[in-house]
């Protein structure tokens, strides 16, 4: 079970850098080193509470607001689950779709 879920993650970190490298924009990051949740710094004025709220309604994915951890300018990804792929894709096509509607910075 272990190693079945370590090769999960060490599959999805590369696949959530590249997306938070790519969208840049929007949000900083710095990957974790030894664990499977990350907390990016979502960077448009913009409260994270909604966004996290519109994302689940509009896609089914699910982000956890960094006001849980007193961190309000943050959003924990967690990277452990098979269908990482497939979640991150429906959630770039969100960031995409929504672009000028106070998702992106500026």
């Amino acid at each position: 079970l272990v190693k079945r879920n370590r090769e999960i993650v060490l599959r999805n970190l590369p696949v959530l850098d590249s997306l938070f490298r790519q969208r840049s924009d929007l949000f900083e990051w710095v990957k974790p080193d030894a664990s499977p949740i990350g907390f990016a710094r979502y960077k448009p004025q913009r409260d994270v509470l909604s966004f996290c709220q519109d994302v689940v309604n509009n896609t089914g994915v699910l982000l956890l607001p960094g006001t849980v951890y007193d961190e309000p300018r943050h959003i924990r990804f967690g990277y452990g689950r098979k269908n990482m792929p497939e979640a991150l894709a429906q959630f770039s096509a969100y960031l995409s779709a929504h672009s000028g509607f106070g998702v992106t910075a500026g």
